[in-house]
């Protein structure tokens, strides 16, 4: 669970298939603290009280404006690679590719049969890390990386967001009660938390909620 739209309302769609659920969020050093407590929040909300917050510093491996600052020639020189290669500005290189094979190894390890991750439409266009082939891969891995199927087991990676629009994610969400008020999608929030309203993602949230027809509660002026 990152704190944002996406895994609040996947975590929503695993507790109706009745599973006995922990959430995993990653302490990756991104640059917004703050989503790491709105996963928390929203765990709470739904009554899942097992939650893991796992620790790790990409930062260390990786550069991207999600973890370290940049001055604005560096920070444009990187916007105007990305936009060529059709990726987003705001990708962490191979993000999805560690956090989904660090949460397979707690589910095998934990003999737990299903894996959620919470990425959508808008994800698949702006991240390599979020796209159909990516999630049948995985699922593949699965079957000739762990010791799942010599013990007759199996671990399903599960992304139902995968095909769906953010704004129609957003109303799925309102039907199944997830209080938007404590999530968190900035990129980079201020020191009180509050969202910049100039990044990609405040502004792909900020489409997303007209678009769905929903006053966003989670906007603080």
């Amino acid at each position: 669970m990152s704190g944002g739209i996406d895994s609040a309302v996947t975590l929503t769609i695993a507790l109706e298939e009745g599973l006995d659920l922990e959430t995993l969020t990653f302490d990756y050093g991104q640059r917004n603290r703050f989503e790491i407590e709105a996963a928390r929040r929203i765990a709470h909300s739904f009554s899942v009280e097992r939650q893991v917050v796992f620790v790790l510093d990409l930062s260390k491996l990786v550069e991207s404006p999600l973890l370290e600052k940049r001055n604005e020639a560096q920070r444009d020189a990187k916007r105007s690679t990305y936009r060529d290669k059709k990726i987003s500005q705001f990708y962490v290189p191979a993000r999805n590719t560690i956090f989904l094979a660090l949460a397979l190894s707690r589910a095998e390890s934990t003999e737990a049969s299903d894996v959620f991750i919470g990425v959508g439409e808008s994800d698949r266009r702006d991240f390599p890390d979020a796209r159909p082939e990516f999630i049948a891969l995985f699922n593949s891995l699965v079957k000739v990386g762990t010791g799942c199927v010599e013990k007759g087991e199996e671990i399903r990676i599960n992304a139902p967001l995968l095909m769906m629009k953010k704004a129609e994610i957003i109303r799925i969400g309102e039907e199944k009660g997830v209080d938007f008020s404590l999530t968190q999608s900035c990129y980079q929030p201020g020191p009180s938390g509050r969202p910049c309203g100039n990044c990609e993602s405040c502004h792909t949230r900020r489409i997303a909620f007209h678009e769905a027809g929903i006053e966003d509660p989670g906007w603080r002026a």
